[in-house]
């Protein structure tokens, strides 16, 4: 009976999450920034061979998120230093 509850809880939540899920509005906007750092991080400052979009935050955003791996502990990427 408990399992039963349990699983009951489980679909339960799913079905609520999912259909938060349906709420907003998902781009990949954020995680090109992120790839473009990274790449920056790994010594390709020029982006030689990136498609550039028409609002492009080279100048800010990009360095921002290319030192955010020294400040982490170790270096290991997405891990913040006050959680390590």
């Amino acid at each position: 009976m408990a399992a039963a509850a349990w699983i009951v809880g489980a679909l339960a939540l799913f079905a609520l999450y999912l259909r938060i899920s349906f709420t907003g509005h998902v781009t990949s906007d954020g995680a090109n920034n992120a790839l473009q750092a990274w790449d920056m991080w790994h010594g390709h400052l020029l982006l030689h061979g990136w498609i550039m979009g028409d609002a492009t935050y080279y100048t800010f955003e990009l360095p921002v998120l290319w030192r955010w791996p020294s400040r982490t502990a170790e270096g290991s990427p997405g891990r913040p230093a006050a959680v390590s």
